[in-house]
């Protein structure tokens, strides 16, 4: 029901106009009767109403001083001016008061119920509206971490789906693209070894920090956007109305030291901050985060808060230092020379050998994503996942030494290396595949196993499965889960948990629902038939 609040100094036009509303629309129940511009403020400010129809001239308030006192209460309410005036200043001024509609007595009755359909109408609407945003609030918090994430790395990286990344701005109510990026570290203060007992209680120490630092950026900036890495914080500070360049770095500063401020570190505990400069646009933004890791790293300063300006000069500073190096390592990739992969790799480490852990991860990651875009025709037009950014920034930079960094990267490139020219042996690849699902198909396989095995990565073995199989894995491995069942059955009499774990499954009830699904019988009846 819609509850509806007359307003006139007419007992007898009250009477009519409710009659008139309740006898022809179902929905509606006046709830509501004011006889002058007192009692109506009172009401709106005690009662909700979806429609209120006031009249303009009352004593006490007019109507119109009304909608100008009760705009607060009025926000959600429909308001139909219901008068016997004309004057074009009424009109006006009901507009400027939001009201829904201006209608002079006498009005026919089919006027006055269109207006009150329309009032309805409006209201479902809003209503919908507003389901349908508190749905959206819901489905953005349940994945908030994941759109931070992909937000995040992609910023590090200045690669992804700049289309998709601005919907989710978008869906945030971040409305600007223009931002820096802040990069925090935790540090112990301690030197030398630490016992195990000793080192847990710094983890947990770092950890607090870190929430702690989290939070006092959400709380400070609105839609700010914070990624927890180890002992790393990467956050992205949005920035509606940038101003010269000295008065943002004064500006990103100032928020850094309010953020710290606000934080009672523990003694044995460090924080570091570097900060990016202000870059306007999401594609250009991993020049903010490499500025916030150069300024972090920088080693003729010992204070806890760098400005990437205040250090370097961009002119000298030089982000392709790698790329000769590239381009051979590139060369190799498409040649399927491991040797000289190896020998090129071993040549970059010891380039960035002084350079700290997480700016070589910067460099590599940054020098994966160009070999990457180089090697795009080698790939076909659908695999949209063939990159998968996200999830090499996230392996790249959770790497916390410079060797493991080097076999993962070898790692990387030589599978690169073979899914590219592996056209050549396809057959060779999906035979190997299908006879390991042939022998091991009773035990719990899945597509990552199968793709190790193959040695090829899981998202060219799915895409393999697809064009030479014309199936995707999991239809692929059931089928020989079925048919290896069908076979047991004609020449063993086993128990139906025999015979379901024999087949790979660990639900004896969920075998007897694929079996069936796929011969159209129970395993009982395929029995029968044998």
């Amino acid at each position: 029901m819609y509850q509806v609040l007359i307003a006139d100094d007419e007992a007898i036009e009250r009477n009519a106009l409710k009659m008139m509303l309740e006898n022809n629309i179902a929905s509606i129940e006046v709830t509501g009767e004011a006889e002058n511009g007192v009692q109506l403020l009172q009401m709106l400010k005690k009662n909700r109403y979806d429609i209120a129809v006031v009249d303009i001239e009352m004593p006490g308030l007019s109507g119109l001083e009304v909608l100008q006192m009760a705009q607060k209460e009025l926000e959600n309410t429909r308001v139909i001016i219901f008068t016997a005036y004309s004057n074009f200043d009424y009109a006006q001024m009901s507009l400027r008061y939001h009201a829904f509609d201006y209608l002079l007595k006498p009005t026919r009755r089919d006027k006055l119920m269109a207006t009150i359909e329309r009032c309805v109408e409006d209201i479902e609407a809003a209503r919908r509206k507003s389901v349908n945003s508190e749905r959206l609030k819901k489905i953005i918090g349940q994945i908030r971490p994941l759109m931070d994430e992909e937000l995040l790395n992609s910023f590090c990286t200045g690669s992804g789906d700049f289309a998709r990344l601005k919907v989710y701005l978008n869906a945030l109510e971040i409305s600007t693209e223009t931002g820096y990026i802040v990069t925090f570290r935790i540090r112990d203060r301690r030197k030398g070894q630490m016992s195990p007992e000793d080192s847990l209680d710094q983890l947990a120490l770092k950890k607090s920090v870190a929430k702690k630092l989290s939070t006092g950026l959400s709380e400070l900036v609105e839609h700010s956007l914070a990624q927890v890495q180890r002992d790393k914080i990467t956050a992205f500070i949005p920035v509606e109305r940038p101003g010269a360049e000295y008065q943002n770095r004064v500006d990103s500063i100032n928020l850094v030291h309010i953020i710290l401020d606000r934080i009672q570190l523990p003694e044995t505990v460090e924080v570091i901050a570097g900060i990016g400069s202000v870059q306007e646009s999401l594609e250009q933004m991993h020049l903010s985060y490499r500025e916030s890791i150069s300024a972090l790293h920088d080693t003729k300063t010992n204070m806890a808060i760098r400005h990437y300006n205040d250090l370097f000069d961009r002119k000298e500073q030089d982000w392709h230092i790698l790329q000769k190096e590239q381009k051979q390592l590139l060369a190799a990739i498409r040649d399927e020379d491991m040797e000289k992969q190896k020998k090129m790799i071993d040549q970059i480490f010891f380039v960035l050998h002084k350079k700290p852990p997480e700016e070589c991860s910067s460099h590599i990651l940054e020098m994966i994503v160009q070999i990457l875009h180089s090697v795009d025709p080698y790939f076909s037009e659908n695999q949209d996942h063939r990159f998968h950014i996200s999830r090499l920034c996230r392996e790249c930079m959770n790497i916390g030494d410079t060797d493991s960094l080097k076999r993962w990267l070898t790692e990387y490139c030589q599978n690169l290396s073979r899914e590219m020219n592996v056209g050549s042996h396809t057959g060779i690849v999906i035979e190997q595949a299908r006879k390991y699902i042939d022998d091991n198909y009773q035990e719990d396989l899945s597509l990552n196993d199968v793709s190790r095995h193959c040695n090829v990565s899981i998202y060219y073995m799915s895409r393999l499965f697809k064009e030479k199989m014309g199936e995707n894995y999991s239809t692929y491995l059931t089928r020989v889960r079925m048919e290896a069942a069908k076979e047991m059955i004609r020449k063993y009499d086993y128990p139906l948990k025999t015979l379901s774990d024999k087949c790979g499954f660990r639900s004896v009830g969920y075998f007897c629902r694929v079996f069936k699904q796929y011969t159209g019988v129970t395993v009982g009846e395929f029995k029968e038939q044998r």
